[in-house]
């Protein structure tokens, strides 16, 4: 039994992409690596609407014995998370891809490179190297340890990028006036390029301070597209202010096009499923929905796109049979969507229906432009529910050719291990 934990703050991204296969073979070498060492593995999306604000998170980038950053791609959620983590001064590990370049300006913190990790020699090269850091925390312990970092050299990083900022040019006007205004938690003078300033600051991981910016940018320059754009990344994040000027925004939806809305309609979502807040915000989304219906004419696939983000909402508040409803409105109007085609499998497994999700999976499948990792994954395992052991051995297969990783993490099963091998 595992007695000891450890978090892996890593980039997710959505089911077949890039981002997501490589988290996910990267998960499966971490779990190999940390097996003997009695850990049990936590990534953020096998929390239940997790996020970077809610307690559960913070408490595991607190209180975890170890984590695992993974900084390929420079996340900002990442950034974010790992340097709460470096706050505490507990043992972590950091992971980046070889030929990407160090964030933070922390050369100075021994991290992993990895790479090749789908090949044989790559996996186990990375697991080696994991492995000899995690020997040296099982000789010192993990109470303090960190990987190299201090607090004082956390310091001293902010300190230079916020010399940085202040280098940065001055609009005349607005010298002596406080960057973020009266009361702003951001401590600078307004800047002559404040947009690139919460641009940076989401680079830099500082996710809060870019939430501060925020304001001050949406009085100075309104919200043009690239400002909801940006308050969108911030809703998708969990900050409160992001989320805030997306629904002020939608307040007057003259010149906004229907898929620019849906669009930041995922975000308003992703705010509302990231804090566990689904149920006070369902009635507002359905009549948003219901007045664009009603106001404009919308084009058949982004109208199934709204209902496909109000599905999500009601899934995550586990109103299944509400969910559901609405997942099939989004496909008689796209029925050859297999992502909404993949949802609705996924309703009926909570529903305890599977012989209707194997339904809706074989038409997700039988409709896909490109084989998903996560549609078959999820094919495998209702298969293998309702007793058909060809196709789950032949989606299996065809999973182990795409994603080996998640083919090998899905033999975890017992019996999915014993139909498939």
């Amino acid at each position: 039994m595992a007695s000891k934990t450890c978090f892996v703050i890593a980039p997710i991204g959505d089911p077949g992409t890039d981002t997501r296969t490589e988290s996910d073979a990267l998960l499966w070498v971490i779990n190999s690596a940390l097996d003997r060492f009695g850990f049990k593995v936590i990534r953020v999306d096998q929390i239940a609407r997790s996020s970077i604000i809610t307690n559960e998170i913070v408490q595991l980038i607190q209180e975890a014995d170890l984590c695992i950053s993974i900084l390929t791609d420079n996340n900002p959620n990442v950034f974010y998370e790992t340097g709460r983590r470096h706050e505490t001064a507990k043992p972590f590990i950091q992971l980046i891809k070889k030929g990407q370049t160090l964030p933070f300006d922390v050369a100075g913190i021994r991290t992993i490179i990895y790479n090749d990790i789908d090949t044989r020699a790559g996996a186990a090269e990375a697991i080696a190297n994991i492995r000899e850091f995690v020997e040296e925390f099982e000789k010192s312990g993990y109470g303090t340890s960190g990987a190299g970092v201090s607090l004082a050299s956390l310091a001293s990083t902010i300190e230079r990028i916020e010399r940085k900022l202040n280098a940065m040019p001055l609009a005349p006007h607005a010298a002596g006036v406080p960057f973020g205004g009266v009361g702003s938690s951001v401590g600078l003078e307004k800047m002559f390029r404040p947009k690139e300033a919460l641009i940076e600051a989401l680079m830099q991981g500082n996710l809060s301070e870019a939430a501060a910016l925020l304001p001050s940018i949406v009085q100075r320059s309104g919200k043009s597209e690239d400002v909801l754009m940006m308050a969108a990344v911030l809703a998708s994040a969990g900050f409160e202010v992001g989320v805030n000027v997306l629904w002020d925004a939608l307040g007057n939806l003259d010149g906004l096009k229907s898929e620019f809305i849906g669009q930041l309609l995922g975000s308003i979502v992703s705010f509302y499923l990231e804090t566990d807040r689904e149920k006070e915000v369902i009635d507002r989304v359905h009549e948003l929905v219901e007045g664009l219906i009603r106001s404009r004419t919308i084009g058949a696939q982004e109208l199934a796109a709204m209902y496909n983000q109000e599905q999500r909402l009601l899934y995550g508040a586990g109103d299944y049979e509400k969910a559901l409803s609405v997942a099939e409105k989004a496909i008689e109007l796209s029925p050859g969507n297999s992502s909404y085609l993949y949802n609705c499998s996924l309703i009926y497994e909570r529903l305890k229906l599977p012989k209707r999700a194997v339904e809706f999976i074989d038409r997700a499948l039988s409709v896909a432009d490109k084989e998903d990792p996560d549609h078959l994954r999820h094919a495998v395992e209702m298969y293998v529910e309702c007793d058909r052991a060809a196709d789950a051995r032949a989606a299996f297969e065809k999973l182990a050719r795409i994603a080996s990783h998640q083919a090998r993490m899905l033999l975890l099963n017992d019996e999915v291990r014993r139909v498939v091998s």
